[in-house]
């Protein structure tokens, strides 16, 4: 019965490389878990980051979105105010041009009127004089003696008639020296009136022109604006993406680094438990 007893009994040393087999056991087991729970840990924070990132990159990119529609309609708006601008110019040239004409027009009909003015003051004195000498001959007989004084009765009727014929003569072209004038003259203030009507609308456009430079220098402003912040955008978007992948890559490490870890404990617990199992049996 002793020899049976001692047969089945475990020796001290045996327990002894059991204890310490189990005790290793637990503390890979424990160390499992803290790395697992460290692990956890450190990939949720990186996971975090990354879904912190990518808010940020759908953030930036509604942002992009938007600056580069309203850029695009800018330029859309600049393109129109320099058609509309050049064309004003183009009018307002035009314009220049015809009151230049104008105040040719009005230049020449000026002279015009002017000489007609020289003529009829000249008109107006031999007028003057004539009315003078026949008031001085009234009693006709200068007149007559000029008539008398003929050397034959044709000649005497042809003196008769002429200084007949030479007051006439002188009112009617006086007359019409007056009626040419005020032509002129209608036409001179008629060609002002259109001037003025030109240099009105000129001044007209020229004011909206002034508004669409301003309005153009505005828009300028505002592009030149709107393309530094695309510019911005599009680098903090890059160094999102750019952080995005890093972080990736990280996660991806992490994961790896986990990976190997536990198929090299895997392995090492496999080659501690199997003495032991062979101790137990």
């Amino acid at each position: 019965m002793a020899k049976s007893k001692n047969s089945h009994s475990i020796s001290p040393r045996t327990l002894n490389v059991v204890a310490k087999k189990y005790f290793s056991l637990v503390v890979f087991f424990l160390m499992v878990i803290g790395s697992s729970s460290s692990y956890a840990q450190n990939k949720k924070e990186l996971e975090n980051k990354k879904a912190k990132i990518q808010k940020e990159i759908d953030f930036t990119s509604k942002q992009l979105k938007i600056v580069e529609k309203n850029k695009n309609s800018t330029a859309e708006q600049l393109a129109t105010l320099r058609k509309k601008i050049q064309l004003r110019e183009a009018l307002i040239g035009t314009i220049n041009s015809e009151i230049s004409s104008l105040g040719g027009a009005i230049a020449s009909t000026t002279k015009e009127i002017g000489g007609l003015e020289t003529e009829l003051q000249k008109l107006k004195r031999e007028y003057a004089v004539m009315i003078r000498n026949a008031y001085l001959t009234r009693n006709n007989y200068q007149l007559l003696m000029f008539i008398f004084a003929s050397e034959n009765f044709n000649q005497a009727y042809k003196r008769m008639k002429y200084l007949q014929q030479y007051g006439v003569y002188r009112r009617t072209q006086a007359a019409q020296i007056l009626g040419t004038q005020e032509q002129l003259t209608g036409k001179k203030q008629e060609l002002e009136q259109k001037k003025n009507e030109k240099t009105s609308l000129r001044n007209t456009e020229q004011k909206q022109k002034s508004t669409l430079e301003k309005e153009k220098k505005d828009q300028d402003k505002l592009l030149v604006k709107l393309t530094d912040r695309e510019k911005k955008l599009k680098k903090d978007l890059a160094e999102k993406q750019a952080a995005k992948k890093k972080l990736d890559r990280a996660i991806e490490n992490v994961i790896k680094k986990k990976l190997k870890l536990l198929e090299k404990r895997q392995l090492r617990q496999e080659k501690r438990t199997s003495p032991t199992t062979m101790y137990l049996h």
